[in-house]
């Protein structure tokens, strides 16, 4: 851009300079995108609009510039200049000038990164916004103007832009029965199964119409979202997804080793439930269909149980690696990771519902008693005995047991998530993150 470069002028550097006044004719139409792309620009299409472009091995140059003093800038290329004005001319703008490009050119080398490009004028009327010094964030956080005024606003209507044209459509809104883990856990039978959950690097979203638009990374279900417009709601696992359709028939997509393979066919599904890398699907009849890491397809030696082949359950609970499937008559049985929580469920009846954290589960009597099984540090051992519990509630590591005079028991990874528990009474609710607890009581 520079006529020379003072000390550091060697015959390298005179060659590329040669070079560059070649190339850079191709580089002004990205300089003056803007005036390209519309007759009248505002000062923000033009700030944000145009770029350099220029080969890499261009970019290896740093500027000896202290404080307003920039040795690079004294003296400029006026060869670079005249290729600029026959640009100019073919495009008629008028108040323009070969130095309003030349700035922008500053601008988008190594050179313009500092505040001597600050103010600079790269159209009539129209100023390069200004950084903070040499910097657009000061070690206090503070943002410099070119960022708040241009630059942040630019970028925050394009994405809005991006949003709108690939989706066609706005997302319809979602809540969570109670907007905690232990709610998005325990309302719906495990913290995957929760009304469009995301994986851990792609969501879904079902419209009104029972269509399903999908974004995010390709390989986690980000893309291959199924068309048409029966669905009537999504599942995850942690890089895959499942949906239902009307009439009971399911699609999976996303990575095969998480639930995209061994889909069951058929209709007359009514609900799925997932755990991290498998789905579990539950029939009108009560039978069920588990496909994905940790289905019927692992070896026996694997540590894994299977899915019970009988009929007759009414809903499916999820831990991190393990199912739980409760009967009309309360009967419990547990699939998936032994250790984790697919096997050692009770086995007597007369339970009323199933809860869990990431690796153990604890089930509620009609009587208010509770058994639990599981992971022992993450509460599959250690449950209060006797009657006369109404909720339980989880985080990660723990479970909470609330009794009907609104006392508190906790136990699993107490150390940590369970610590200082209230010991009196009168609660009404316990609310949870993905580490703790708060508990409310009736007067607030």
């Amino acid at each position: 851009l520079f006529a020379n470069e003072g000390s550091l002028d060697s015959d390298s550097l005179k060659a590329s300079r040669i070079y560059f006044e070649r190339d850079f004719d191709g580089y002004i139409d990205n300089l003056l995108a803007p005036e390209k792309r519309a007759t009248s620009p505002s000062s923000s299409d033009i700030i944000n609009g145009f770029s350099l472009e220029d080969d890499n091995h261009y970019n290896e140059f740093q500027s000896d510039s202290n404080a307003t003093n920039d040795n690079t800038v004294k003296v400029t290329n006026k060869n670079l200049k005249a290729v600029i004005n026959k640009k100019l001319t073919a495009l008629n703008l008028p108040g323009y000038n070969a130095q309003m490009i030349m700035n922008r050119a500053e601008a988008m080398s190594c050179s313009g990164c500092h505040h001597n490009s600050n103010d600079t004028e790269i159209a009539p009327n129209v100023n390069w916004p200004k950084s903070k010094s040499f910097v657009h964030v000061d070690e206090k956080g503070n943002l410099s103007p070119a960022l708040t005024e241009q630059f942040l606003p630019a970028r925050a209507a394009l994405l809005a832009d991006y949003w709108q044209k690939t989706t066609k459509r706005i997302a319809e809104k979602w809540r969570f029965a109670e907007v905690d883990i232990s709610g998005a856990r325990n309302n719906f039978g495990g913290y995957c199964n929760a009304p469009n959950h995301p994986n851990y690097y792609a969501f879904a979203t079902l419209q009104a119409d029972g269509s399903i638009t999908a974004w995010g990374r390709s390989d986690y279900g980000g893309t291959g979202a199924p068309n048409g417009n029966d669905y009537t709601k999504i599942y995850s696992t942690s890089r895959a997804f499942a949906a239902l359709k009307a009439d009971g028939s399911i699609k999976a997509w996303g990575a095969p080793g998480f639930g995209t393979i061994g889909v069951p066919d058929g209709k007359g599904y009514t609900n799925i439930y997932s755990n991290t890398a498998t789905f579990a699907a539950l029939k009108s009849d009560g039978s069920i269909a588990s496909w994905g890491s940790g289905s019927a397809d692992m070896p026996s030696d694997s540590g894994y149980t299977y899915a019970p082949s009988d009929s007759g359950y009414t809903k499916i609970y999820s831990a991190a690696y393990a199912f739980a499937a409760i009967k009309a008559d309360g009967s419990i049985k547990a699939w998936g990771y032994s250790e984790l929580g697919g096997a050692g469920a009770p086995s007597d009846k007369g339970y009323i519902k199933i809860y869990s954290n990431d690796n153990a589960f604890a089930a509620l009597k009609a009587d208010g008693s509770i058994a639990a099984w599981g992971y022992a540090e993450y509460g599959g051992i250690g449950a209060p005995s006797g009657k006369g519990y109404t909720k339980i509630y989880s985080d990660k590591a723990t479970f909470i047991a609330l009794k009907a005079d609104g006392s508190i028991t906790a136990w699993g990874y107490s150390e940590r998530d369970g610590a200082s528990v209230p010991s009196d009474s009168g609660y009404t609710k316990i609310y949870s993150t993905r580490n703790a607890f708060a508990a409310l009581k009736a007067d607030g």
